[in-house]
């Protein structure tokens, strides 16, 4: 039997809310698109675009990366939240922890 991780329950209940729109393999995609966009182009949510064009742009804003960064970061570095970085570098800490990114409260 498999063990359910947090990021299987959490992607189960965010694609109940896109039931119409995608499928959870689609969201997870678009989870790690989002953090592909960032660690390539360099972006800094809220701070900095790094060297994204404008289609870029446009596709970060439509697959609501803002949000969802706090998602691969969690998973690609084991985060806990609110109990360990797990192997989130001090720089995206730093990014976790800015208010309007709010991770410790999008990734429940």
């Amino acid at each position: 039997m498999r063990k359910i991780s947090r990021r299987d329950i959490r992607l189960l209940a965010v694609s109940a809310a896109f039931l119409v729109s995608g499928s959870t393999a689609a969201f997870a995609e678009e989870v790690d698109e989002c953090g592909a966009m960032m660690e390539d182009l360099s972006i800094v949510p809220y701070q900095s675009w790094g060297s994204a064009s404008a289609s870029d742009k446009k596709a970060w804003e439509d697959k609501n990366c803002n949000r969802n960064i706090c998602l691969y970061m969690e998973e690609k570095y084991n985060v806990e939240a609110g109990k360990s970085w797990g192997s989130l570098p001090g720089n995206l800490q730093k990014l976790w922890d800015d208010p309007k990114m709010n991770c410790n409260m999008a990734v429940q």
